[in-house]
């Protein structure tokens, strides 16, 4: 019987297809990420090393380095992602039935630690922006206000940037965070490259946060699954860190893994350069469509907006409010037109990441595509057309008391008020459109349904379309 490589020829297909990437990882295929002796490296073990008698210290040297490269108290690698971060942080933090203040447009691995350890979130609506459909940073004084009301919390985990490069105030967060003697976990996982150049914003570690978790691999060339965790608080020992990580990743990490994670960040230290000039194209290009088109490159107009603090110019984030295409249209047209893969789209926006590793001529090739795609002779659509406000939600359970309670799984049209068992998600970005003990809205299935006839991909929703819910 003969067997097929589906997953080696699928990828082989992907790989050769030479379509420009704006998407994750970051590397965009670029194999100089790699070692000769790639494989040699992926060793289960380091036999004993002349002068090192702890062949790991090659491993705690590195971090030690890692630590002043983001002057960080201390830095650890992580070899099973961001997730892994946000589990540990949360582990180490907080207690079963502990109260956490959590950003509501968190990425679900917040949610899953928040069921396992059996966590109460109090949920913070950041600040909606009806003209893009998206969201920018928190109301300070409504943070304030939360954390009056919410004296007990343990901590406060925000997002930033967000999945559309929108930065929020840190500082001043974690300010409010530390003098309520609460911990500031901020998940940093799209700003791994922002301490190496000026002109992007600082990154949260330089802030005091006391957890920051980075993606290597979304910004900086890390494999898939590598990333970084930040610790800027002297709570908790070297040990216990480590400890808490272990529970979340294999005790077999890839030491060629980690190898590349390293050579990526010390790639970065050199790119400041060629950063600068990245932003000078991103600028160029965003004039042009601005001036030529009916679509919106966000540039520094955003930060007028209500609680935008900062706004990562590395990610492109086109907006066709005004245009008679939708994000999701424009993704399908580059893709097939013009070769060019985006990270994300949604009803009005396309997220596209512009990493070192990307030519300069391929934002030049975007900004033409879309002025071809959303030119001046578009017809504009109605904004009253789009959506015109964020969901809201109501929680009837814990998240954990709901994961864990029986459900049952019922068709869409029936799941209007019954509360939700699982998290439903569209990945990318992985933000949860209910989560678990979330009450079931009409606005929840509207969006659901968007989702699905998109075409993008939906978690949380069985193959047979039907929803969990919470048998009460």
């Amino acid at each position: 019987m003969k067997f097929n490589e589906y997953i080696n020829d699928g990828l082989k297909k992907f790989a050769y297809s030479n379509k420009t990437s704006f998407q994750t990882p970051a590397h965009k295929g670029k194999i100089d990420m790699m070692s000769e002796e790639f494989f040699n490296m992926d060793s289960g073990s380091l036999d004993t090393v002349k002068g090192i008698a702890d062949p790991s210290a090659y491993i705690k040297m590195s971090q030690t380095q890692l630590a002043k490269i983001y002057d960080a108290q201390r830095s650890f690698y992580l070899a099973n992602g961001a997730s892994c971060g946000i589990y540990a942080s949360l582990t180490l933090c907080l207690k079963r039935n502990d109260m956490i203040i959590v950003d509501r447009n968190c990425h679900k691995s917040v949610i899953n630690a928040i069921i396992l350890l059996g966590l109460l979130p109090i949920f913070i609506e950041p600040t909606y922006m009806h003209r893009f459909g998206f969201s920018s940073g928190f109301n300070y004084e409504g943070l304030e206000r939360t954390v009056a009301t919410f004296p007990n919390a343990k901590a406060i985990l925000v997002t930033s940037p967000n999945y559309y490069g929108i930065v929020s105030d840190i500082e001043k967060i974690t300010t409010l965070a530390h003098t309520n003697n609460m911990f500031m976990i901020v998940d940093e996982a799209h700003g791994a490259h922002f301490n190496f150049c000026d002109s992007l914003p600082k990154s949260s570690v330089e802030f005091g946060a006391d957890f920051v978790v980075q993606s290597a691999s979304k910004t900086l060339g890390g494999l898939n699954g590598s990333a970084l965790l930040h610790v800027n608080c002297n709570n908790f020992l070297n040990k216990e860190i480590l400890d808490a990580v272990s529970m979340y990743q294999s005790q077999s990490t890839s030491y060629a893994v980690l190898a590349v994670l390293e050579k990526s960040i010390l790639n970065a230290t050199e790119l400041k350069e060629k950063y600068e000039k990245m932003l000078d194209a991103v600028k160029e290009a965003a004039e042009f469509v601005n001036s030529n088109s009916n679509a919106y490159w966000l540039d520094d107009e955003i930060l007028k907006n209500e609680n935008v603090f900062d706004y990562d110019k590395t990610r492109i984030v086109v907006n066709f409010a005004f245009s008679a295409v939708s994000g999701y249209d424009v993704a399908r047209v580059l893709n097939s037109r013009f070769d060019i893969k985006v990270e994300f789209c949604d009803d009005l926006n396309i997220v596209c990441i512009f990493s070192p590793y990307n030519k300069i001529s391929d934002v030049k090739k975007l900004a033409k595509a879309i002025v071809t795609i959303a030119g001046k002779t578009v017809g504009i659509k109605n904004l009253s057309d789009r959506p015109s406000k964020g969901v809201t939600h109501a929680m009837k359970l814990t998240p954990s008391d709901a994961f864990f309670a029986n459900s049952e799984a019922v068709e869409l049209k029936d799941a209007l008020g019954r509360v939700s068992k699982n998290i439903v998600c569209k990945y990318p970005p992985g933000i949860p459109i209910l989560v678990p003990g979330d009450v079931i809205s009409s606005e929840h299935i509207k969006s659901i349904l968007e989702i699905m006839d998109s075409g993008a991909e939906i978690y949380g929703i069985r193959e047979d379309k039907t929803i969990e819910v919470v048998k009460m």
